[in-house]
């Protein structure tokens, strides 16, 4: 006999939770029925084949944009990039003719090459959609959201200049991956035939546009290009920097690559989606640490909750509150997202700052803290 047999009231009341929310073992209960069980996870291999080429298209995207701004930090600013967590390459060497060394010494203050490719990284995903190079945010939002990344970097020591010439450079790529065109560096059915004019977001009035060109896989614009910083690139049919075979071939391998993690395996005489084997290996992992999570959660959002009824917050308004609390809580967690790991060098008053640009009051950032009992 279970021990929901024996006391069916209590389990009962476990189950069913209260009015305004689940209960959390219910909770705890469905994450495994939806994630961690063999029943769910036959369900999640038919539904990512299907959309598998949708997947295909965001991973190459993220390639694709990776490559143009690892390239372009290194090229242009001279940031080092054997500490990059994808592209390690000395791009300078990649061109015909070799580029020659730059002038500039970054001024990275206590800001590592890793942490400022990943900052950038981060910003990215608050510009652009993944799938086609669509805007996310626009006008103001842009600076206000830049705003909170250039104090962080400008409080640890980062060249101001460095830090403008990043933001415009963001603008640029976004130009750049609206095209990919380039010989050797195109995508099936996400590239656009070229010639293209690309609109482009103004980087001094995001509000406007501006129109760029994009001819080669590295090039500089006139306007848009810091003289003494940017290389010269040549204009027209004629290209001052051509890339070498081996830089195609690098390219070609990272997307490969990652469309046999994400893709079908040759199991003979059949074929398995490498993501189910791979899912399939930590069910028992995820049915403990994931329920944990789940379940920390769900504690801290209803302690945030009574918060924000106690203070009249509007449902609408809330979201912020919940997104601030898990930052906070799981800024110095190392999870397989790599490209967040810089997070744990924020100060909670920076993360504060954060959403006080995101309309929320600090006076009840401060409280939630103070509930759920986060100091330091």
């Amino acid at each position: 006999m279970s021990w929901g047999q024996v006391y069916p009231d209590i389990y009962r009341s476990l189950l069913e939770g209260t009015k305004r929310g689940k209960s959390i073992l219910r909770r705890k209960l469905e994450f495994i029925a939806r994630f961690a069980s063999y029943a769910a996870q036959e369900g999640i291999t038919v539904s990512w084949e299907y959309i598998l080429t949708l997947i295909y298209l965001n991973t190459v995207s993220s390639i694709a944009y990776r490559f143009f701004l690892d390239m372009y930090l290194n090229l242009n600013y001279n940031i080092d990039p054997k500490d990059f967590d994808f592209h390690q390459l000395d791009f300078a060497k990649y061109f015909e003719p070799e580029c020659e060394p730059h002038w500039y010494k970054p001024v990275l203050g206590s800001v590592t090459p890793e942490e400022l490719e990943k900052i950038c990284w981060s910003f990215h995903y608050n510009l652009v959609t993944k799938e086609k190079i669509y805007w996310r945010y626009s006008g103001r939002a842009i600076f206000e959201l830049w705003d909170w990344f250039r104090d962080y970097l400008l409080n640890r020591g980062v060249d101001p200049q460095l830090v403008q010439m990043i933001f415009e450079l963001m603008m640029i790529l976004e130009g750049k991956m609206k095209a990919l065109t380039f010989v050797g560096f195109a995508i099936v059915d996400f590239s656009t035939v070229a010639p293209v004019k690309v609109e482009i977001r103004n980087p001094w009035a995001p509000w406007k546009t501006m129109t760029i060109y994009p001819e080669w896989l590295y090039e500089n614009f006139v306007g848009l290009s810091r003289v003494g910083f940017c290389r010269v690139t040549g204009t027209g049919h004629s290209p001052a920097l051509w890339p070498k075979k081996e830089l195609s071939e690098h390219f070609a391998g990272e997307v490969e690559g990652f469309r046999k993690r994400v893709g079908l395996v040759p199991l003979s005489p059949e074929v398995m989606l490498h993501q189910r084997i791979f899912n399939l290996q930590r069910l028992q992992r995820w049915e403990e640490r994931g329920t944990y999570h789940q379940l920390k959660q769900q504690i801290n959002f209803r302690a945030v909750r009574e918060v924000l009824d106690r203070e009249g917050v509007p449902g609408s308004f809330r979201p912020p509150y919940y997104m601030f609390v898990n930052e906070v809580v799981y800024r110095k967690y190392k999870g397989h997202r790599k490209w967040k790991h810089w997070k744990e060098n924020l100060t909670i008053d920076e993360i504060i700052q954060k959403y006080i640009k995101q309309g929320c009051e600090e006076r009840i950032l401060r409280k939630i803290l103070q509930t759920i009992g986060i100091t330091s």
